[in-house]
């Protein structure tokens, strides 16, 4: 008596153990579901599961399905007979708990273990009035496993009857490839590979309705074969789209984006890209800062006039002299002390005003002008031009004299480059710009 009473004590403790005591990691090795129909539209479906735990358990869980469209007055038995073995070895009286649910039943087994066993289960249920009883035809239509909790690896249908289905078909969605179905005798076997969890199969079969003549009828008195055929037939079709959108469309899409890229990476570049290149040293009478062309050559590139002097065939430097005279004329037009005008032949140049002008800028106007307040551009550096006169039908006795004439030009122009070169050091001191040069 004190033992039954113990037995009961411990069943009933174990009703309220809560249900993440079941989370634990595990893998589904396989799944076999056997089903056999009889002549009076019962059937006995025996489902296997083998599992592998990778952590300690304290049981298993169970279900089958009812959903979908079914017969009505389709019943599960809610009391089916459950079988467990660990590691080879049967459990003797396993206790288990039958739970209905919405879409089926669950039979939660109290088997405890340890990570590394194997545990198999069997669970037989018995059925009522599983298959539609057309007119022409009996039809299964049937989702025996609608939320597996985990992948199962290894899955195994066999369906039998007194009398064997004219067709079954063995569906698991639109992206996974469905086993072939093969008929030995009376016998469909169905085997297939990595099920993914919470994914729905469907046995799919119709038999003759002379086949169950002794069922209860359910009233049914249209035709369905040709139903039946059309539904296989559009299943086909569209198992059969989506392989050709998985294996060749999608993937020709995403290569021809992959091409695409560069064109439209290019074509981003060159609208958010300067339409026209300019010249490194183009600007230079726009610098940062306002600063004067030659001051800014000489504190960003260390470059002055005397080292780009025209006269010197060996000159370094960044710019030309033409660049630095060119930038520095045009920087004083943007401030308002010169103008060019169109002159009657050609653009001339005209002082505006002096005020306001750095000692090397007026330095750099008397020596560009001369003493003139206007001159053609291409009368610039008067006092610097040799009159072809000089040196035209000169004798010999008059090359002392050219050559003095051209020593003198030579100290004047080196002596004004230097005085506007120390000018501009003057005024980079004065503003205490550092030296931003770097080789």
């Amino acid at each position: 008596m004190k033992k039954r009473w113990l037995l009961a004590l411990v069943f009933a403790y174990l009703l309220f153990i809560p249900s993440l005591v079941f989370a634990v990691d595990f893998d589904i090795l396989s799944y076999q579901g056997d089903l056999n129909i009889h002549a009076d539209n019962t059937a006995i479906f025996k489902e296997t599961i083998t599992y592998r735990f990778g952590d300690d358990y304290n049981g298993q869980l169970v279900g089958l399905g009812k959903a979908g469209k079914m017969p009505e007055g389709f019943d599960i038995d809610p009391d089916p007979t459950v079988q467990v073995s660990k590691n080879g070895r049967i459990v003797q009286n396993a206790s288990f708990y039958t739970m209905e649910e919405e879409d089926g039943y669950k039979v939660k087994i109290y088997n405890a273990g340890y990570a590394g066993d194997t545990v198999r289960v069997t669970v037989t249920w018995k059925l009522t009035n599983l298959l539609f009883l057309y007119k022409d035809i009996a039809e299964l239509n049937w989702q025996p496993l609608t939320d597996s909790t985990g992948d199962i690896k290894e899955i195994e249908f066999k369906v039998s009857s007194d009398t064997p289905a004219e067709k079954l078909y063995f569906h698991a969605g639109q992206l996974l490839r469905d086993s072939s179905v093969e008929k030995v005798n009376n016998l469909y076997h169905v085997k297939m590979k990595d099920l993914p969890r919470k994914r729905q199969i469907e046995l799919h079969a119709y038999w003759l309705r002379s086949a169950f003549a002794g069922a209860p009828d359910q009233g049914l008195e249209e035709e369905r074969l040709t139903d039946f055929n059309r539904i296989e037939s559009n299943i086909a079709t569209e198992k059969a789209q989506s392989e050709i959108l998985m294996k060749w469309v999608f993937p020709v899409i995403f290569m021809s984006l992959l091409l695409l890229v560069p064109i439209f990476y290019r074509m981003f570049r060159q609208s958010t890209s300067i339409k026209k290149v300019f010249p490194k040293d183009h600007r230079l009478y726009e610098p940062p800062m306002d600063l004067p062309p030659m001051v800014l050559a000489e504190a960003v590139y260390s470059t002055s006039l005397e080292e780009v002097n025209p006269l010197n065939k060996s000159g370094f430097g960044k710019f030309t002299f033409e660049r630095l005279i060119q930038a520095t004329l045009l920087d004083l037009v943007d401030r308002g002390h010169l103008s060019i005008f169109q002159g009657d032949e050609e653009p001339y140049l005209r002082i505006i005003s002096e005020k306001g002008l750095s000692n090397f800028e007026k330095e750099c106007l008397r020596m560009t002008l001369s003493n003139k307040k206007e001159l053609a551009i291409s009368e610039l550096f008067p006092d610097y031009q040799v009159s072809s006169s000089l040196y035209r039908g000169a004798k010999e006795s008059d090359e002392k004299h050219i050559r003095e004439t051209g020593s003198r030009l030579k100290r004047s122009f080196e002596g004004r480059l230097q005085r506007i070169q120390s000018c501009v050091k003057d005024k980079v001191h004065v503003l205490r710009i550092p030296s931003y040069y770097r080789p």
